[in-house]
């Protein structure tokens, strides 16, 4: 009954604001989301997106959790251990699944609007760091961006860590096909391809498609539709 009630009212919330903030919280408190969070003054601010079977596992303080209006998720896991981490979702995502893991303090993921993804993990492991998405992106599915290792490589001759986390910048209009992975420090400019699963260890320039392990740049002076389109 509430899942029809909910269905109906979906074309006529776009111009109203008000009747999409009832909406939105709606769907949060009947569509099957969790929130298990241990803590203080943390923050989930959804007035406008749309959430269902979205899980909050939240140990820590100070946490933000933003999404702008119209994303829309399911399916997703959000895992916060920690301190002042910020999570900002833009308008108009859509998530069918997949991951947000954080770890240690004051880490960041920014995803912008309009973009989509089948199913991805992403995740932010130390302190102050960030991974940052653009709009418009397309992501399929089992794609994996982490900027950390979670555990430490030892240099034998310093006896020092060798292994730090290092931000990731995807810009906007990339997209990324099934199984590829994203590690720490790479930057991937906007209007680019990267192939099904590839490994992306280092920059990838604009307008271009990459592939492999490591990807490399196989074509440069390309750009993308999610229109399939047919010469006549």
């Amino acid at each position: 009954m509430i899942h029809s009630i909910l269905k109906c009212l979906w074309g006529k919330q776009k111009n109203n604001r008000t009747l999409r903030k009832c909406l939105s919280t709606l769907y949060f408190l009947f569509q099957r989301n969790k929130r298990k969070i241990q803590g203080s003054n943390n923050k989930i601010a959804y007035d406008g997106a749309y959430l269902a079977k979205v899980t909050f596992d939240i140990v820590g303080n100070g946490n933000r959790i933003l999404f702008k209006p119209g994303a829309r998720l399911s399916n997703v896991l959000i895992k916060m251990r920690g301190d002042r981490h910020t999570l900002v979702i833009g308008e108009d995502c859509i998530f069918g699944g997949g991951s947000f893991w954080f770890q240690t303090e004051g880490c960041e993921i920014i995803v912008g609007g309009k973009t989509s993804f089948e199913e991805a993990n992403v995740s932010a492991l130390e302190p102050h760091s960030r991974v940052a998405i653009g709009a418009d992106c397309m992501f399929s599915y089992d794609v994996h961006i982490r900027n950390g290792d979670s555990h430490s490589i030892i240099d034998l001759e310093t006896n020092k860590r060798i292994n730090y986390a290092e931000n990731i910048c995807i810009g906007d209009h990339v997209w990324l096909g099934a199984h590829v992975q994203v590690l720490k420090g790479v930057t991937i400019e906007s209007n680019s391809i990267v192939g099904i699963r590839s490994v992306v260890t280092s920059d990838i320039p604009k307008h271009s498609i990459a592939v492999g392990v490591p990807a490399k740049v196989k074509k440069r002076n390309i750009d993308w539709s999610r229109e399939l389109i047919f010469d006549e």
